[in-house]
């Protein structure tokens, strides 16, 4: 669930660099816009896992949380956890973990990067 909402969260932001572009500039440049995303995705995703393959197991990290907890609805939504007879097992493999970086990554170079777009679209 995690990576499908990773996924979502790239492919709105791709359309929404798309819509903004044509219309301050072109068309050829929100397709190289999209082009560049979706290369800085894939070729940040390849890279970020051999990284992390490094310092992390394949089957990345898994750990229990008491049924009692307060964090129990949070789990019940992002659809990482497994239900075990007295509480959840969180489990984060490695594709989860690189894409989480990857995502937190992206946020920092995208608004440096198209800071005059996300700007304008603030309503200055």
């Amino acid at each position: 669930m995690i990576i499908f909402f990773i996924f979502l969260f790239h492919a709105l932001f791709a359309l929404y660099i798309f819509i903004k572009v044509k219309k301050s500039e072109s068309l050829s440049a929100a397709f190289y816009n999209v082009i560049l995303i979706v290369i800085l995705f894939s070729v940040g995703w390849a890279f970020l896992s051999f990284a992390t393959k490094l310092f992390i197991d394949q089957e990345g990290y898994s750990f229990f949380v008491n049924s009692e907890s307060s964090f129990w609805f949070i789990l019940k939504y992002v659809g990482m956890w497994f239900k075990k007879p007295d509480g959840f097992v969180i489990a984060l493999t490695l594709d989860k973990i690189t894409l989480i970086i990857l995502t937190i990554i992206e946020i920092f170079f995208y608004r440096n990067y198209y800071k005059d777009i996300i700007a304008s679209g603030k309503g200055k």
